[in-house]
């Protein structure tokens, strides 16, 4: 037996961990179980910072299940994970015999600066796989992941000089045309989500002078509103069509004017979606704000927006690349309000 062998068996040995996903059985001639297997290689390669592994033919305590699955070969493999993964994920594959059982095992190498890893096309009943989604191993369970695990693999990804997203689907747009396609997902996610938008502007962005009433709000701010708990929110929500730096936040498009007839119990939150990375949040007259990192990127507390209006909170996303990271992140920040049962704690009374 050569080592490379008796180090499959003794993965295979160990049974399902956080880093091996056993199947037992898997319809390979299905669209249902090719979309299956690539979801599960696209969450181990998103969550494990070392080879990990997709054992065909074991239960999860790593016994053979009798299911041969030979009948895959590296070329079929590599066909399914270039047709369902984006970009492609590097796999190599073994049979092992296993006390007279053929055992496949799938070794996924993965890649910092490819990260992250999404589905290429939507397949599967359900569906199983959604085109463009991030999917993630949490403990020996994978699913879509949250906007927190999305934001910290597009920084690790970053962090080894990579110039863009190999999935960003802005990255070939004008800093204008980025703007507008991150404002037009942003707009139909809250639609979707069925937050009440206002017919009427709630602001000017006019930095001074007399507000004047507008039909029509500034192309790049989505106000919406929701109750939650009794609690009514006002959110103005922006597209940054690159990185967002310090102090730039007290510059146009984000100096705006709400109208009087906003009504003034509502608790308003700037959200600020930037496609690149977010500096530490900082404006002169936020000297005395609290300003945080949180999974889902920068929290800042209140402050003036310019003499006009004051604003609650500010929630700074980053690394927003496509139409569902933007989907995951508003749910991020949905998450967040509806968790932060003492929001009323630290958000100033008016």
């Amino acid at each position: 037996m050569n080592p490379a062998e008796a180090r499959l068996k003794r993965i295979v040995a160990r049974g399902e961990t956080t880093t091996t996903e056993c199947k037992s059985e898997l319809n390979l001639a299905s669209k249902d179980g090719r979309a299956a297997l690539a979801k599960r290689i696209i969450g181990l390669a998103n969550a494990c910072k070392r080879t990990s592994y997709v054992v065909l033919g074991t239960d999860d305590n790593g016994a053979p299940s009798g299911v041969d699955h030979t009948s895959l070969t590296e070329e079929r493999l590599h066909h399914i994970v270039a047709e369902c993964c984006e970009p492609f994920i590097d796999v190599t594959l073994n049979h092992i015999d296993i006390a007279g059982d053929l055992v496949s095992v799938i070794e996924i190498h993965r890649q910092i600066s490819a990260l992250p890893y999404r589905a290429a096309k939507t397949q599967g009943e359900g569906p199983i796989l959604e085109r463009g989604f991030v999917y993630y191993r949490y403990g020996r369970h994978t699913q879509k992941a949250r906007y927190a695990e999305i934001a910290l693999l597009e920084r690790e990804g970053d962090k080894k000089g990579r110039g863009s997203s190999p999935t960003d689907e802005y990255r070939y747009l004008s800093v204008s045309a980025k703007r507008g396609a991150m404002t037009r997902a942003l707009r139909r996610v809250l639609k979707k989500a069925k937050l009440v938008l206002p017919r009427r502007a709630y602001f000017s962005t006019r930095p001074k002078g007399r507000p004047t009433r507008s039909d029509s709000p500034e192309p790049n701010v989505v106000p919406a509103e929701l109750t939650i708990d009794g609690v009514d929110y006002l959110l103005l929500c922006s597209t940054v069509p690159g990185a967002l730096r310090a102090n730039s936040v007290g510059s146009p498009p984000f100096l705006f004017r709400l109208f009087p007839r906003s009504p003034s119990h509502r608790r308003r939150l700037r959200v600020i979606f930037a496609h690149g990375s977010v500096g530490r949040p900082l404006k002169p007259d936020w000297a005395g704000a609290v300003v945080e990192r949180e999974s889902f990127g920068w929290y800042a507390g209140c402050s003036s927006d310019g003499d006009s209006i004051r604003i609650d909170a500010h929630l700074f996303l980053e690394n927003v690349r496509s139409a569902a990271t933007m989907k995951q992140a508003i749910s991020a920040v949905l998450d967040w309000i509806q968790a932060s049962a003492d929001l009323a704690n630290f958000l100033p009374d008016d």
